[in-house]
């Protein structure tokens, strides 16, 4: 197919150079849009001219951002972020064993602004007392 379009893809991670003989752009995989450009070639350079360029900028994309360890709830982002909330229910205050027991753990999350906004998640029922960002996937590092 790439041979009847012209059209060449150059997967690199998420982020990828698509080529075309007059055209290049970087573009993102995304699972329920498909390709997303994000940036396409200047008319003024070639293809030849704007490649090294377009490779820094995928290169620079691919490095995951920094994994801090547990925060507190007041720099959690609001604004759509899945991240990793850690739950606790009232009555871990009773128990010598709260996480082995049930009512402590990490749930995923998401801040909706629907009815005046808050924590949306599956699971168990508390406070959100602390929260991180999701991990890599196995897929996105190479495992």
């Amino acid at each position: 197919m790439a041979e009847q379009t012209g059209l060449e893809v150059k997967p690199l991670g998420e982020f990828f150079i698509q080529e075309r003989d007059d055209d290049m752009l970087i573009a993102e995989r995304c699972w329920q849009f498909g390709n997303r450009c994000i940036a396409r070639r200047p008319r003024l350079l070639t293809n030849e001219e704007w490649r090294p360029t377009a490779q820094r900028i995928v290169a620079a994309l691919a490095v995951p951002a920094p994994q801090p360890g547990w925060q507190t709830m007041d720099t959690a982002p609001k604004d759509g972020t899945r991240i990793l909330l850690w739950m606790v229910h009232d009555n871990a205050k009773y128990s010598k064993h709260p996480v082995e027991e049930g009512w402590e753990a990490a749930v995923i999350a998401e801040w909706i602004d629907h009815n005046g906004g808050g924590w949306t998640w599956h699971g168990l029922f508390g406070r959100p007392t602390h929260w991180r960002h999701l991990p890599a996937s196995p897929r996105s590092a190479g495992q």
